[in-house]
C-alpha cells in the first residue's frame, strides 16, 4: 500500500484537498489510499512532487522522504558550517583538495 494516507494526515489535509490539486476525482484518490487501485507512473510523480518526497518513499522502497537534491544541499550546509566552525570557510578549492588529501592520509596513518 502506497504512503500518500500517513503523508496527508501528516499535512493535515483532506482527500478532497489533493485531489482538487492534482485535479482528479476524490474517489480516485480514495482509491489509491486503500489500495484498490493505483495511480499511474505520471500521477505518481505528481504525488511526489505534492508532498515533496521522492516517489521511492511513497512506494515504500525507502524511509527516507527527502529527495536527493535535499540530502545534498542539507550535506553541503552542514559541511560550510564545518569548515566555518573550525576556521576553514574561505579556502579556495585547490586548498580545499589539500585539506582532504591530508585528511585522507591522517586516516590511513590510524591502520
Amino acid at each position: 500500500m502506497l504512503r500518500i494516507k500517513e503523508l496527508r494526515l501528516q499535512r493535515k489535509k483532506t482527500q478532497g484537498d489533493i485531489a482538487t490539486a492534482l485535479n482528479i476525482n476524490r474517489t480516485t484518490y480514495a482509491k489509491w489510499e486503500t489500495g484498490d487501485r493505483l495511480p499511474d507512473m505520471e500521477t505518481l510523480n505528481k504525488l511526489a512532487d505534492y508532498f515533496n518526497v521522492t516517489t521511492d518513499y511513497i512506494l515504500r522502497r525507502t524511509d527516507n522522504p527527502e529527495p536527493p537534491e535535499t540530502v545534498i544541499t542539507n550535506a553541503l550546509k552542514d559541511m560550510r558550517a564545518t569548515l566555518r566552525h573550525v576556521g576553514l570557510d574561505g579556502l579556495t578549492r585547490d586548498e580545499v583538495d589539500k585539506v582532504a588529501e591530508y585528511a585522507r592520509f591522517l586516516k590511513s596513518q590510524r591502520k
